[in-house]
């Protein structure tokens, strides 16, 4: 990720520094409501433009809050609020036209749903810590992302059925992806939790 931020912020130094990552969060988190209108509203061309600016932007807000010293606790929420909600839009989208049936649209959901288990145990004992995106996490959503890119550009074109299958592909890897990430978060959360019991740090509800 750093030899990826030194070399991408390199390119970006044209955005002002008042234009701050958490900026860019929002508006990715709002255009990916857009997803959400009847599919009459928004046409094939709109869908594949926000679904590839919102990648896009999760990828420069990433960089410039590392190499601008402009982390923020809002920021570390809201992104990955951000990024499951387009996903979820997208998904949602392609679900509407039948290029994802509905039992991969459940087992793309059913990951995602530990962490609020995560969010609820945290609200009962506040010595839970927020989990922290690892790697395999990172390429779970790129993978997503390029699926989901792939199959809106076969229903433009299309269908197109290698991309249908190419898109498919893509998004079973992602969900295997989203698992093994839970596992990670999930021993990451634990052990970090045992060590404060043990250290004998009080909890707050």
């Amino acid at each position: 990720m750093r030899v990826r931020d030194n070399f991408l912020i390199k390119y970006l130094n044209f955005i002002p520094y008042w234009v701050r990552p958490n900026h860019l969060t929002i508006v990715r988190l709002a255009l990916s409501g857009v997803f959400f209108l009847p599919r009459q509203v928004i046409g094939g061309g709109t869908a594949l433009v926000l679904l590839a600016f919102g990648g896009l932007t999760d990828i420069v807000d990433g960089v410039l809050a590392r190499k601008r010293d402009q982390i923020t606790t809002l920021g570390e929420i809201l992104d990955p609020i951000a990024d499951k909600v387009l996903a979820l839009g997208a998904l949602w989208y392609l679900f509407s036209y039948g290029l994802i049936n509905q039992t991969l649209f459940i087992h793309i959901i059913l990951p995602e749903l530990v962490l609020l288990a995560y969010a609820i145990w945290y609200l009962f004992d506040r010595r839970v810590k927020h989990p922290e995106p690892n790697i395999i996490a990172r390429l779970k959503f790129t993978g997503y992302i390029f699926a989901l890119i792939v199959l809106m550009i076969s229903l433009l074109l299309g269908p197109i059925l290698w991309m249908n299958y190419l898109g498919w592909g893509l998004i079973v890897l992602s969900i295997v992806l989203s698992w093994i990430s839970q596992i990670v978060y999930a021993q990451d959360v634990i052990s970090d939790f045992r060590a404060k019991v043990a250290a004998g740090e009080g909890g707050t509800n």
